[in-house]
C-alpha cells in the first residue's frame, strides 16, 4: 500500500443530492481543501455525518479536485428527520425533505399519522444492506405543502422555540419603562425632535427610527437611530443568555419568533 492511500482524514460529509457529495477535513481553510466523493463511495454516509476517509491514489489534474472513499461513519448528524408521510400498503414511510437525504425512512411502531402528513421521526437505524432506515415517530406538523406545517418543522430542525423560560418572561416583565437619569451620561438627549420608526405597524422590534431637519445654513441633515436594546439585556442575564441561544429573531411570511420577549 503507498503512503498516500493509508492516510485517513476526518471531516463532515456534504451530499451534493445526486448521489455524491464532498468531504471538507477538519481544519481546512477553504473549498480548494475539499474531497470529492464519488457516488457509491459514501459507505452509507448521510449529509452531516462525521465521517474517515482514505483518499484515492494517482495525481490530481489541473483543475480537478481530490477524490476519495468514505471508511467510516464516527458521528451522526441527523439524530431526526422531517418529511412527507407516505403509505405502501402496512409499511409506512417518510420521504426527507430536500434532496440532501435520499433513503425513504420507514416509520416503525404504532403511529396514528395519515399518508400526506408532515412529520418528524427519531432514527432508530441508518439502513443496511438488506435493511431500510427506521425510525420511531415524534410529531406530526400537519398537512404536508400547508404553510402551517412547513413553518412548525422548520421550527423543528432549527430546534427554535416559540416559548421562553419563566425567568426570562419575569425579567421582561420587571423592565423599567423610563430611563434613568444617571443612564443620560454620556448620551445626547433627542426627546424634542421628531423621530418616526421605519418599521412597519405589525412590526415586534421597534429599534430603528429616522429624522429629518434643516440645520443653521439651511442644509438637510438626515438622523438615523438605532435603538440600544443591550441597555436592557445585562450581560449573563437570564435575557442574555437567552438572546445568545436564539441569535436572531426569525421571520416568516406571516409571524415572527422573537429573539427577545415582547
Amino acid at each position: 500500500m503507498s503512503r498516500s492511500n493509508s492516510i485517513t482524514i476526518t471531516g463532515v460529509y456534504q451530499a451534493a443530492g445526486r448521489g455524491f457529495g464532498f468531504v471538507t477535513p477538519e481544519g481546512a481553510q477553504g473549498r480548494e481543501e475539499d474531497y470529492f466523493i464519488p457516488p457509491r463511495a459514501e459507505n452509507g454516509a448521510w449529509n452531516g455525518d462525521t465521517v474517515s476517509i482514505r483518499p484515492d491514489e494517482g495525481p490530481v489534474g489541473a483543475g480537478e479536485r481530490r477524490t476519495a472513499k468514505v471508511t467510516g461513519i464516527l458521528r451522526r448528524g441527523n439524530p431526526t428527520v422531517t418529511g412527507a408521510v407516505r403509505r405502501q400498503g402496512r409499511e409506512t414511510w417518510l420521504i426527507p425533505d430536500g434532496d440532501k437525504l435520499r433513503e425513504p425512512v420507514q416509520i416503525v411502531g404504532k403511529t396514528k399519522v395519515r399518508s400526506g402528513d408532515k412529520a418528524a421521526v427519531k432514527m432508530t437505524s441508518y439502513g443496511t444492506a438488506k435493511q431500510p432506515p427506521m425510525g420511531t415517530l415524534l410529531e406530526v406538523f400537519g398537512r404536508d405543502g400547508s404553510r402551517e406545517a412547513a413553518v412548525e418543522a422548520i421550527l423543528f430542525e432549527q430546534h427554535i422555540q416559540r416559548e421562553f423560560p419563566p425567568e426570562v418572561l419575569e425579567q421582561a416583565r420587571t423592565a423599567p419603562r423610563s430611563v434613568d437619569p444617571a443612564a443620560w451620561t454620556g448620551r445626547l438627549d433627542l426627546r424634542d425632535k421628531c423621530v418616526i420608526t421605519i418599521d412597519g405597524a405589525h412590526s415586534k422590534d421597534l429599534d430603528d427610527a429616522v429624522s429629518l431637519e434643516r440645520d443653521g445654513a439651511g442644509n438637510w441633515v438626515l438622523g438615523v437611530h438605532i435603538a440600544d436594546v443591550s441597555h436592557y439585556v445585562p450581560m449573563g442575564s437570564p435575557l442574555d443568555v437567552e438572546a445568545w441561544r436564539r441569535g436572531t429573531s426569525v421571520y416568516f411570511a406571516d409571524q415572527v419568533i422573537p429573539m427577545l420577549p415582547p
